[in-house]
């Protein structure tokens, strides 16, 4: 839920003609006049009492628990956010050496690299703690939330509302009453009391909405900062950092897939891909590849400015997308990405984009479409890959990955060829 938006039961306010008096909301029913009723125009319409706005609130909440989640997963963010920059200006991350460990640890616990296949979305902390403490205090902190009310805010300010316009309401006296119903002028009875229109009440809906969506980001804010639990995970949190990262120059993260490794080569984050099997489509064969370890080399220029280079393959590797054949610290063929659609991201999300491409390019985007350094169904290269061949009775299709690339390329070749 944006800043601005309007909370569930404010939505319902803007979509439905009605009065608010002393916090509680009248429907206006048409063409059913009762004891109680406005009289707008010369014409008269039942009112009837219904609950009150806390009482929307509180349905809403209770209905909408995902937008709650949402403002606590905003406020989470900015926790872990706070304590990665903490870190990051820290004085044990003055080191240069220092710093890559920690640009490699926010990567390690910020996108899970498990299915390098899959989409994911870039740049998000999933992680400062086991996945399921993190759950279970995220429920814990919507339902605080979910019992916390903003309406009261809202106190003191009666309207009637029709077709989504606001109007001031003034309690008369009794003389006033009176003069209000003999003047034909617009007012809304309620038992024994009166009330008058007193112009109208322009952005009434935006404002409420921006004044209860400040206030209940202010209270997912104070839940999270006292959250005694999330406390307790952060210690653990900066006390590990020390432990995993600073004293190691070699570190590989089995649940995240991820890792960082230093070497006379220089200092790297990579993945792994798992094994995995290409269909050369020309002559209808496949070949079996192993794991590869994808990755990318990050150092600083003179100014300071880290560099990312692009993916590298760092384990002895043959594949028709490295130039040689059994090279370790290969760089991956990259001849169709657009390195400027990275520009401005932070370090974590470049990387991130970098290791993710370059399982791509092993896994999925080899196509035998001569884009790639070598092609498999070329006879230069026939004895290079032989060992690799899978007869194509024992391919399990399954573990295949390129067969959607070769499949465009092959469509395209007919229709150039139409």
């Amino acid at each position: 839920m944006g800043e601005t938006e309007e909370p569930g039961f404010l939505r319902y306010l803007s979509r439905t003609d009605c009065l608010v008096v002393d916090g509680r909301v009248y429907s206006i029913r048409y063409g059913k006049e009762t004891g109680s009723f406005i009289e707008f125009r010369k014409t008269r319409f039942g009112v009837f009492p219904g609950p009150l706005l806390q009482e929307l609130e509180r349905n809403w909440a209770a209905e909408h628990p995902e937008e709650l989640a949402g403002i606590i997963d905003t406020e989470l963010e900015r926790k872990v956010s706070g304590i990665r920059q903490e870190r990051q200006h820290s004085q044990e991350w003055s080191d240069p050496h220092a710093r890559k460990k920690a640009i490699a640890y926010d990567v390690m616990h910020s996108v899970c690299m498990k299915d390098v296949l899959r989409p994911r979305k870039l740049g998000q902390d999933e992680d400062m703690a086991p996945s399921d403490d993190l759950f279970r205090i995220k429920e814990a902190l919507v339902r605080r939330l979910q019992m916390y009310t903003t309406a009261r805010r809202l106190a003191g300010q009666d309207a009637l509302i029709l077709g989504g316009a606001a109007y001031a309401l003034k309690e008369c006296s009794h003389m006033e009453s009176e003069s209000v119903m003999k003047n034909g002028l617009a007012f809304a009875k309620l038992g024994r009391r009166t009330f008058r229109t007193s112009g109208q009440l322009m952005e009434f809906i935006p404002r409420a909405a921006k004044t209860c969506s400040t206030a209940l980001r202010q209270k997912a804010r104070h839940e999270v900062e006292t959250e005694d639990s999330l406390q307790d995970i952060i210690r653990k949190s900066r006390s590990r950092i020390a432990e995993e990262v600073m004293s190691l120059d070699e570190h590989f993260d089995n649940d995240n897939n991820t890792g960082f490794k230093k070497s006379d080569n220089g200092f790297f984050i990579y993945t792994k891909t798992p094994e995995y099997i290409l269909w050369e489509h020309v002559n209808d064969r496949y070949y079996r590849f192993r794991p590869a370890e994808v990755g990318v080399r990050i150092s600083y220029d003179s100014l300071g400015g880290l560099k990312v280079s692009f993916p590298l393959v760092l384990n002895r590797y043959k594949h028709p997308a490295l130039s040689d054949i059994g090279q370790s610290h290969q760089f991956i063929c990259f001849s169709n990405f657009d390195r400027s659609s990275v520009n401005g991201s932070r370090p974590v999300s470049t990387i991130t984009m970098f290791l993710n491409h370059g399982c791509r390019m092993l896994m999925s985007n080899y196509c035998s479409d001569g884009n790639a350094f070598h092609d498999l169904e070329s006879e230069a290269y026939e004895s290079s890959f032989s060992d690799l061949e899978v007869p194509k009775d024992r391919v399990v299709m399954g573990r295949v990955t390129n067969i959607q690339a070769c499949m465009r390329y092959k469509r395209s070749e007919e229709l150039d060829d139409a």
